[in-house]
């Protein structure tokens, strides 16, 4: 439920068709995550390679459902208001920004849990010394 009501604010009802999906992803995402918190754990969504493959894919195929759903009215997003003459250069700057997104949601979230598990391990080796000293 906690999922499906996510979807639901976020598309209405014509996002219920992408509920089998989306909830998948979110359960793939969890379990890796709980995976990571296990002792000598992997962090799976710490990996780059995991990261960029799901937001490259997930951003694209947005952008071909898009084209789908919508045909040529899609690529309004992409015009800004702006003089003609501006138009095909901030087109292009849009549609870059758009493909930029992907690259930039996958660094960010590896670069956080890395971070994340980089403290952890720094905390818990000082605390292990402090402890050595002490005997």
């Amino acid at each position: 439920m906690f999922v499906f009501d996510i979807l639901d604010q976020q598309t209405g009802k014509k996002g219920y068709i992408y509920f089998p999906f989306v909830f998948s992803l979110f359960f793939f995402i969890l379990l890796c995550n709980l995976l990571s918190m296990t002792p000598f754990g992997i962090a799976l969504t710490s990996h780059i390679s995991i990261t960029l493959y799901l937001s490259l894919s997930l951003g694209l195929s947005i952008f071909f459902i898009g084209i789908i759903t919508h045909n040529i009215k899609f690529f309004k997003i992409f015009i800004p208001e702006c003089p003609f003459l501006l138009l095909p250069f901030l087109i292009v700057i849009e549609m870059f920004s758009y493909i930029i997104r992907c690259f930039s949601l996958a660094i960010r979230l590896s670069a956080n849990i890395i971070a994340g598990h980089t403290l952890v391990y720094i905390i818990s080796s000082f605390i292990l010394n402090t402890v050595q000293i002490k005997f």
